[in-house]
């Protein structure tokens, strides 16, 4: 059983005050291993190779989606798309641009991008659809300082997903890596 899940992007410029909504918005679908243990740890792992090799701290959206899908977009006109090899980006190649969030998913994260006066903020977000648990995965503040917390969200998510398939027999009752999920 595939456990699939959506990557939405967007990014906000909050230069000229505050505003209702992102600027803009990128939808991109994973098919299979969706769980915050297989794309949580990739999307995370993503965000810090990705501020590491961006140009001059510049996080433009297409840029983030480029890399992702490893060139199907064209860079950003200002950075041009110079922030390292995307083929180097530590993802795999199952990403694939929608238009929206698909009907049948378990899990969506979030990477929101905002300008502000002082620099750009990152967050990324990971929410399950059948019960909508939010967490924050990670977080880089406008000063480029990263807080981590995926490794608890990691752990709780799969005690509430053994929790529910131990009171739902028919639901399956392993972890993504195929162990057993319940804990002795």
């Amino acid at each position: 059983m595939s456990t699939r899940c959506n990557l939405k992007v967007e990014y906000t410029d909050e230069r000229d005050g505050e505003k209702d909504g992102p600027d803009e918005t990128f939808w991109l679908y994973h098919h299979h291993d969706g769980y915050p243990s297989y794309v949580g740890r990739m999307l995370r792992d993503f965000a810090l190779w990705y501020d590491r090799n961006a140009h001059q701290g510049w996080w433009p959206p297409s840029d983030i989606v480029n890399a992702l899908v490893k060139g199907a977009v064209k860079p950003h006109i200002y950075s041009g798309g110079v922030f390292g090899d995307v083929r180097k980006a530590p993802v795999d190649d199952e990403w694939e641009i929608t238009d929206s969030k698909h009907g049948d998913i378990d899990y969506l994260y979030t990477i929101c991008v905002t300008r502000i006066d002082s620099g750009i903020s990152v967050g990324l977000w990971c929410e399950r659809e059948y019960d909508d648990r939010r967490w924050l995965i990670a977080k880089r503040t406008a000063d480029g300082e990263w807080t981590d917390s995926l490794d608890d969200v990691i752990a709780e998510d799969e005690e509430e997903r053994c929790r529910s398939s131990a009171s739902h027999p028919s639901r399956d009752r392993t972890t993504p890596s195929g162990s057993p999920a319940w804990r002795s």
